[in-house]
């Protein structure tokens, strides 16, 4: 039998009142049928900061991270999702919630922060090297959108940080870190 994979990743997680909003705007865009593809489970939805990779054995790699998660300094923020969006890609491209532009610098700093913590633990190797982009992923669509389209903005704020395991179709929390200054 084969090993399970474990893709590990830190997120932002919305929390009840911030999923209701998320979901009520996924179930807008249903109704009008602005998009069409396959929807994600609200329990999964989660804003990835910092991707690791997919990995066979964790304890290592998750005893790194959770030591730079602990010695990380970044205040609580806020920011908004005011528009839906497709990324470019042939078949069943990502349907993504995206930020105001003048919210993201406090999600673009976070990235960075968890990143120089996570090289001084060892894990740069594991870092993804393009660009971070900030959005939500709520659904695969069967087609890309030809523009982004606004929807009523949805306020989040950012409190804490998570370490999550998703493996077997689910993602298990393994670690939760309050954001401080």
């Amino acid at each position: 039998m084969p090993s399970q994979v474990h893709r590990l990743f830190f997120a932002l997680r919305p929390d009840s009142a911030e999923r209701e909003e998320i979901a009520r705007a996924a179930a807008g865009l249903q109704a009008v049928q602005h998009i069409r593809g396959h929807w994600l489970d609200l329990a999964k939805l989660h804003l990835t900061v910092q991707f690791l990779g997919d990995f066979l054995s964790t304890d290592e790699i998750v005893r790194q991270a959770t030591g730079a998660a602990a010695s990380l300094h970044v205040a609580p923020f806020e920011f908004t999702l005011d528009r839906v969006a497709t990324f470019p890609r042939r078949f069943h491209p990502p349907c993504v919630l995206r930020c105001a532009p003048e919210s993201e610098a406090p999600l673009q700093e976070l990235a960075r922060e968890l990143g120089t913590a996570l090289r001084t633990a060892g894990l740069g190797a594991h870092l993804e090297t393009r660009p971070y982009v900030p959005h939500l992923t709520i659904a695969y669509a069967r087609s890309g959108l030809p523009e982004p389209s606004a929807i009523e903005p949805i306020i989040w704020r950012a409190w804490a940080i998570d370490l999550v395991d998703s493996h077997g179709g689910q993602h298990v929390q393994i670690g939760r870190w309050p954001l401080r200054a």
